[in-house]
């Protein structure tokens, strides 16, 4: 064999483990908004649409934009779906609505820094890339496109921007003021007086009358057809509050009231905004509202993200307290869409350190069924057993997952456990492989047993010309090995 294949192999097998030393890289886009103010955090509607046009433009195979309707002033009401195209089957729907309300700069910026960061990271990041391989990511970026022109011309006249309604003028004479659309859903629409047409929370003057309603109404139950899991999120601004359904009527009774307060409680984890019980919001009800419809009409489970104190918040509020850490709890989102009434409630693994030896792999870290929520909860045990797969997904009904031999339940924490998993050369493909791991709670009544969150990480093998005949095959490297071995020092 001559020596430039060799060559050329090895600078291949270095090529293919470089991704696994670095960290997920973060968005790197310059802001060049046209919103005094707000120049350097929140990107304006032209620019907006175009970085819609330039992430179909760099990423074909993972990005289809379309219009699922129009605005009042004949706008386009876009959809960025985010989904590796080449995997067609059916996939679990994660639904992000931001800007109904015209003045939440936050909310839309953010839903768009998320899509960026899962394009950025796919083939970089273990979680992004089976996030948008295995998922379907819908962001429906500005649902208020008229009325968020209408904020913007606000900050350009350097008046306060207070205007949150769509921009139909056609039910109040005496002055402009639009239909709050966040109030204009057509589950649990309350009518309002004909005289107050002309109040800025004006909800219609019927349930789903704006043509933004019903475009997005409209295109939810074309997804409700679908037999697979989805979860719908409004985005939303102010208060910092994740609010579950019903909001129209606190005392109406919903039944997946404790499973969604314990997904937001999960998504809410490590932000500023914190999971409110309906029973205990001291927020007023609110009719007609996104997520009612969603949940109430169409059984999709919904949430209410309310980011920021303020409606518009500061760069610095933003960039600070809420980008980074909201990107994370989006991620907790798209990864609790597979069963997001049962995968909250379950233990959360944290890989501390894979180690790469000359014929196996090792992954160190632990399950957690405790820390991961914004608030305590009681409702925690012990970690019951730690699955995982190789390149196919371990909730795959068509595989049966193998299980971690050396998981230790912690000396200090009943909550935890710690782990060693050996991944064998030999059972890996040349060149990038993923590993997928869940971990399950502990029960008195094994079927109330519940799944947590999937974990995931690369493992790449080179690929070489000639293999090595002369390094043995070890079936278990470490199975008469002490399992405190392969510890880090921190749990030592």
């Amino acid at each position: 064999m001559s020596k430039l294949p060799k060559l050329l192999s090895f600078f291949l097998s270095l090529f293919l483990l470089f991704p696994f030393f670095i960290s997920p890289v973060q968005s790197t886009n310059i802001i060049t908004s046209k919103i005094p103010g707000y120049e350097d955090c929140y990107r304006d509607v032209q620019t907006i649409n175009q970085t819609m046009d330039d992430l179909l433009y760099q990423y074909p195979s993972l990005v289809k934009l379309e219009s699922i309707g129009f605005s009042y002033e004949d706008n386009p009401i876009n959809v960025l779906t985010l989904s590796n195209q080449a995997i067609t089957s059916d996939k679990p729907a994660l639904i992000l609505v931001s800007g109904l309300r015209a003045n939440a700069f936050a909310p839309v910026e953010l839903s768009l820094s998320f899509a960026e960061y899962l394009l950025q990271n796919y083939g970089l990041d273990a979680d992004s890339t089976w996030i948008l391989d295995y998922l379907s990511i819908h962001l429906i970026l500005l649902a208020n496109p008229d009325g968020r022109l209408m904020a913007e011309s606000q900050a350009q006249a350097e008046l306060a921007i207070t205007w949150q309604n769509n921009t139909n003028f056609d039910y109040c004479e005496a002055d402009n003021v639009g239909v709050r659309l966040t109030l204009n859903f057509p589950f649990a629409w309350q009518e309002a007086d004909p005289s107050t047409s002309c109040d800025t929370l004006y909800p219609g003057p019927s349930a789903g009358s704006e043509p933004e309603t019903q475009a997005i109404t409209e295109f939810l139950e074309d997804l409700a057809l679908s037999e697979e899991s989805m979860l719908l999120v409004n985005l939303d601004a102010g208060e910092n509050e994740i609010r579950v359904p019903y909001l129209y009527d606190f005392s109406v009774e919903n039944p997946h009231q404790n499973e969604l307060f314990m997904l937001a409680n999960k998504i809410a984890y490590d932000t500023a905004s914190s999971p409110i019980l309906n029973s205990t919001s001291n927020s007023s009800s609110s009719d007609g509202t996104l997520i009612d419809h969603a949940f109430g009409e169409l059984n999709i489970p919904s949430l209410d993200f309310k980011m920021g104190a303020d409606e518009v918040s500061y760069c610095w509020y933003y960039e600070e307290e809420l980008r980074d850490l909201n990107i994370q709890a989006l991620l907790r989102a798209a990864k609790a869409t597979i069963e997001p009434y049962d995968r909250p409630f379950g233990p959360e693994i944290v890989i501390e350190e894979i180690n790469e030896y000359s014929t196996f792999f090792n992954l160190v870290g632990y399950v957690d069924d405790f820390s991961f929520y914004k608030n305590p909860h009681e409702n925690y045990s012990q970690i019951k057993n730690l699955e995982y797969s190789i390149n196919t997904p371990v909730w795959d009904e068509s595989i049966v997952p193998d299980s971690a031999k050396h998981l230790t339940p912690d000396e200090e924490f009943d909550f935890l456990s710690n782990f060693v998993i050996s991944i064998p050369k030999v059972n890996l493909l040349p060149g990038r492989n993923t590993i997928f791991l869940q971990s399950w709670d502990s029960a008195e009544d094994p079927e109330n047993s519940h799944p947590g969150l999937v974990s995931s990480a690369f493992l790449d093998v080179p690929i070489v010309d000639d293999p090595i005949v002369d390094d043995p095959i070890v079936e278990d490297p470490i199975i008469d090995l002490p399992f405190e071995l392969f510890l880090p020092m921190s749990l030592k």
